[in-house]
């Protein structure tokens, strides 16, 4: 056996939908490796159109192009007769689709490998294969199966495509080739690289795996273009976090001495129940997690940006959410290598603001260096209540309300003028209480802080103001960090000071996003969600404090779904996420009645 393979893992930037850009790219890097002597080169799964086509898999013109996309890659390869190319595709398999890996060498199709393993949403679109299932590709019958290996040179290869990874089988190979197309949260990357280790230990071979990158759809994730080499338990390379598409990493392995290193292991959690599940409770372990979600959160709006050419308008209240947000924005800015004015932000101060949020608006907007524009709407928004016969000193939701929406209206049509897009500053916590006026601040047409929790939120601009690009920002940051939590809708009070305080209203973040994340990331009973925050919360809340927001949470996460099902665009950075399309599918007239007896009961 050879004393070494070259594995190159290639991300291209692929364009969902575009076969023939695809393919060419595809090719690009095919020749690359084969300039580097590489033996082995991998693309991410269905590479060739782009994980992220939706029912655009439907499509026969889509899987037509698929046929000469693959015509073309078959012609690189016979330029490059050393190298073995794995590549991702769709392949219909007489009235199926499958999702497949494409073995190809010296100009062949060697193989097709199909993935095993279809979630609930892959399955829209893709079917398991038969045991003895033949495809057609370029008008050809093409055997497919999902435990085929695979011949390198004198190595033999089995293919997996991402979530095969846990299946039953398991290829009993020299090297196992994983493709894939993982959304990236906050630490998976080290999860990974864990696994990757793990299997690569256990069957004495050489793990490569590949991963799609961030020119996939952003509409509720984010694809970072991981890829890593493990071998016998050892990880020999993977590509830099920053490195989110268009790179191929290139690994010589095989047939050494490799020390498996702990470097990279996932943290030891703590067996206590803990009062911030959302947050690392370590400062290092924290500050890392934080600057992760950043990240996320950056690639998925920089990649909007990018396809639109778009600038980006924000409404700036001096409140946490709206300054997550711009930073947020003025970062993928920066990364895109555009003017800070390209960001927009409008603060539109009204009967609720106060003297301390208005400062910290436009402190914000000063330093930052972005476009700021003032708006004030308390005009309009007088003109709007005598035109529906309003009594401006009743104090209820039309009062709060008719301000919300004067704000979005205002963000929307200026984003037109400027040809920009409004970048929502909704949070995680507020979506799950709907904390939010319909078609108000509930809507944008991007929302940045869709997954992030109001817990997490003041952490994550902790972590950020420390960097040296913001550096000028830090003390705005801090003031902004240490305001109380409001929407400000109400008149301040007789001094000047903020009146009407969030969680007051609707209970302390600190238990709902206990419970949000106990609920749905759990699936746990009120009763058992309740004891185990009487245990996390005890010397803070008593139980029937809990008692009473537990109630106050399941109502309004029930009741309130009316405005999940429509939300905008937003990428899940975190363990969870509320979007209708992949994350949560709930009726918006379910009755919340037998968790609200449990919690009664309790």
């Amino acid at each position: 056996m050879p004393d070494c393979v070259r594995i190159a893992c290639a991300v291209p930037a692929v364009r969902v939908g575009d076969v023939k850009k695809n393919a060419a790219d595809i090719c690009g890097y095919m020749e690359k490796a084969a300039a580097q002597n590489a033996d082995l080169i991998l693309f991410p799964e269905l590479a060739l159109t782009g994980y992220t086509c939706g029912d655009l898999f439907r499509q026969e013109l889509l899987l037509d192009a698929v046929d000469g996309g693959v015509l073309e890659i078959l012609a690189c390869s016979a330029k490059c007769p050393d190298l073995t190319a794995v590549v991702g595709l769709p392949v219909r398999c007489g009235e199926k689709l499958l999702n497949c890996a494409a073995v190809i060498a010296g100009g062949e199709i060697v193989g097709l490998t199909a993935k095993s393993c279809i979630d609930t949403v892959q399955s829209r679109w893709f079917s398991v294969p038969a045991r003895g299932g033949v495809a057609t590709l370029n008008g050809k019958q093409i055997p497919v199966c999902t435990d085929s290996l695979f011949k390198v040179g004198e190595r033999t290869l089995g293919v997996e495509i991402c979530e095969d990874l846990h299946a039953a089988f398991a290829p009993d190979a020299d090297i196992v080739a994983n493709i894939a197309a993982s959304a990236e949260f906050a630490g998976k990357r080290v999860e990974r690289c864990r696994l990757a280790k793990k299997r690569s230990l256990d069957q004495k071979c050489i793990y490569a795996y590949v991963s799609a990158g961030c020119t996939e759809s952003t509409a509720d994730f984010v694809y970072a273009g991981h890829s890593l080499i493990a071998e016998k338990g050892a990880l020999l390379s993977q590509s830099a976090f920053e490195t989110m598409t268009d790179h191929m990493l290139v690994c010589d392995c095989g047939n050494r001495h490799v020390e498996s290193s702990d470097e990279e292991e996932a943290p030891q959690k703590d067996t206590a129940v803990q009062r911030l599940p959302f947050v690392p409770s370590a400062e290092p372990e924290r500050v890392a997690y934080c600057k992760d979600v950043f990240r996320l959160q950056v690639a998925g709006l920089k990649q909007r940006l990018s396809l639109l050419g778009a600038s980006a308008v924000i409404g700036i209240s001096g409140g946490l959410d709206s300054t997550l947000a711009l930073l947020v924005a003025v970062e993928a800015m920066r990364q895109l290598g555009r003017p800070m004015t390209d960001v927009h932000g409008i603060t539109m101060p009204c009967f609720g603001t106060s003297d301390r949020t208005y400062r910290n608006a436009w402190e914000l907007m000063r330093v930052l260096g972005i476009t700021a524009k003032e708006i004030p709407i308390a005009d309009a928004v007088r003109l709007h209540f005598r035109d529906i016969g309003h009594d401006e000193n009743n104090y209820n939701t039309t009062y709060e309300n008719a301000q919300a929406r004067e704000r979005t209206q205002i963000l929307m049509d200026y984003a037109g003028t400027v040809g920009g897009i409004v970048v929502g500053t909704g949070d995680l916590s507020e979506l799950a209480l709907g904390w939010c006026t319909y078609n108000g601040d509930h809507m944008s047409m991007y929302s940045v802080n869709a997954s992030v929790p109001k817990t997490l939120i003041r952490w994550v601009i902790d972590a950020v103001s420390k960097e040296p690009v913001f550096s000028g920002a830090r003390d705005v940051l801090l003031d902004v960090m240490d305001t109380p939590i409001s929407p400000e809708l109400l008149p301040p009070d007789a001094k000047g000071n903020i009146s009407q305080q969030t969680e007051d209203i609707v209970g302390p973040y600190a238990l709902h996003d206990f419970f949000l994340y106990y609920t749905l990331g759990c699936g746990y009973s009120p009763r058992r969600i309740y004891t185990m925050a009487c245990q996390a919360f005890a010397g803070h809340f008593d139980g029937a404090t809990v008692k009473k927001w537990l109630g106050n949470f399941y109502r309004r996460f029930f009741t309130q779904q009316f405005k999940r099902n429509c939300v905008p665009d937003g990428v899940r950075v975190g363990p969870m996420g509320l979007s209708p399309r992949g994350d949560w599918h709930m009726p918006s007239d379910a009755a919340a009645k037998l968790w609200l007896d449990e919690v009664e009961s309790l």
